[in-house]
């Protein structure tokens, strides 16, 4: 392999997995993790014939379980399979970044006599556990349904980009931010249950613009005010509701909306 130019950990499980341009076929007999297949196991230099060994490039042991307890366990990365996707890229999750080439992907072999304990201490967060869901939930309904969140607003919520984010709480860091994977088979309905409101579609055309002109008209009359409505800046007038449109001049084209007046009252 090492002639084709597979010369690392991450090149030789993408070529495993199909991911390579390299030439050389699978022979579908080579271990996907071969440090837990072989006994004799020295390191991936060996393995491969570059005779680099690595273990100079990673972090400490504390060092690298820090970071994965905050970029890889709160996305629900808390067993040792997860953990086996998760490295081998077979996790797809939005927000979910790849494992940092500083960390081994064999930390139970590589810190076996500087710092490993268990795959529990290495995937877990000892000094606080998330809340169970019904508390998770009811934290999401008194802060967040006020708010009318549906899953768009979650996703924006937790990058800190929301256009309400001034307003929000602070992210608590004892509840997961990606409910669905940690409460699955603990209580997860969808996040129509989570945040309580449930999107069922937006109005028509006709009934939203009502909706607009009863409670938004007398401030917000064009569309530079309807995007400081968005952000927040005018925190007084009612929260636009989850099935009246942000951008109506998208969803209702030429199903009603035409021009800025066909919405918008001078």
């Amino acid at each position: 392999l090492r002639p084709v130019g597979i010369n690392s950990s991450t090149k030789y499980r993408n070529w495993l997995a199909g991911r390579s341009d390299v030439s050389v076929p699978n022979p579908g007999t080579l271990p996907t993790h071969p440090f837990e297949y072989y006994k004799d196991w020295t390191g991936w230099g060996d393995y491969l014939g570059t005779g680099n060994q690595g273990k100079k490039r990673f972090w400490p042991y504390n060092k690298a379980k820090f970071w994965v307890r905050k970029h890889a366990f709160v996305y629900g990365i808390d067993t040792p399979e997860k953990w086996r996707k998760y490295c081998t890229g077979k996790i797809k999750i939005e927000g979910l970044e790849p494992l940092d080439n500083r960390i081994p992907t064999n930390p139970h072999i590589h810190y076996k006599n500087t710092g490993w304990i268990n795959w529990r201490d290495w995937l877990s967060k000892p000094e606080h556990s998330f809340l169970k869901y019904k508390e998770a939930r009811a934290w999401a309904h008194k802060n967040l349904k006020p708010f009318n969140f549906i899953q768009t607003d979650w996703k924006l919520y937790k990058k800190g980009v929301h256009p309400l984010q001034c307003q929000l709480p602070n992210f608590p860091s004892n509840i997961p931010r990606v409910p669905e994977i940690t409460y699955k088979g603990k209580g997860w309905k969808g996040y129509y249950d989570f945040l309580g409101n449930r999107f069922t579609g937006y109005l028509s055309f006709q009934n939203a613009r009502i909706w607009y002109l009863q409670n938004l008209s007398h401030t917000i009359k064009n569309v530079p005010q309807w995007s400081a409505y968005l952000k927040g800046q005018y925190p007084k007038l009612p929260v636009l509701p989850p099935n009246v449109p942000k951008e109506p001049w998208v969803t209702y084209n030429r199903k009603g909306y035409n021009t800025a007046k066909d919405w918008f009252t001078d």
